[in-house]
């Protein structure tokens, strides 16, 4: 049997009403900024950036994450304006949240240690949560043009994050595997 291995990640997914303010954000800047590369995942904050994983354990990894997720409740998020890493990068900001940082070093310290995942996939950086809206391919020069157009764009939503969602690479775009709750309210 082979042992394939595909891409995934795992990231905290707006509600549908944010989704698509936020694929409509993705495709302006598809049509003025020739940046298309966002339009391939939904909306989303990543928590624990893409690493690979073997297809045959994939069921395993679910049920680790539902375990996890249970011992989470849900809170609010609120997105305010816009943000730039340079060169290449606009997002829409997410405002600092002490529940979504602890979810996070939770979700790495999760993967160090239970998944046992490969240290080059754990991001130990200092976590910059954001919604990414053009990358990858937003030339320099159409950077600078899209910078100063939303540099000053207010942007401002709250939703709540009641979930985990695993995402898998399909070789082309990202597709939603499945969603993992948090427990209920205390």
């Amino acid at each position: 049997m082979e042992n394939k291995t595909s891409l995934y990640f795992v990231a905290a997914l707006p509600g549908q009403e944010l989704q698509e303010e936020v694929t409509q954000i993705k495709e302006y800047f598809a049509n003025h900024y020739q940046s298309k590369h966002a339009l391939k995942s939904p909306p989303h904050v990543t928590v624990q950036m893409p690493f690979y994983w073997p297809d045959h354990l994939l069921e395993k990894l679910s049920e680790l994450l539902r375990n996890f997720s249970k011992h989470f409740h849900s809170f609010p998020l609120r997105l305010k304006d816009f943000g730039a890493f340079p060169p290449r990068v606009i997002y829409v900001h997410v405002e600092p949240s002490k529940k979504l940082e602890k979810l996070k070093k939770a979700l790495t310290s999760f993967f160090e240690h239970q998944i046992m995942l490969d240290p080059k996939f754990l991001d130990k950086r200092p976590y910059t949560p954001h919604m990414t809206v053009a990358f990858k391919d937003l030339q320099k020069e159409q950077f600078k043009l899209a910078w100063a157009e939303f540099k000053e764009k207010s942007f401002s939503y709250d939703f709540k994050v009641n979930a985990l969602s695993l995402l898998k690479h399909d070789g082309t775009h990202w597709e939603v595997i499945e969603s993992f709750p948090f427990g209920s309210e205390d």
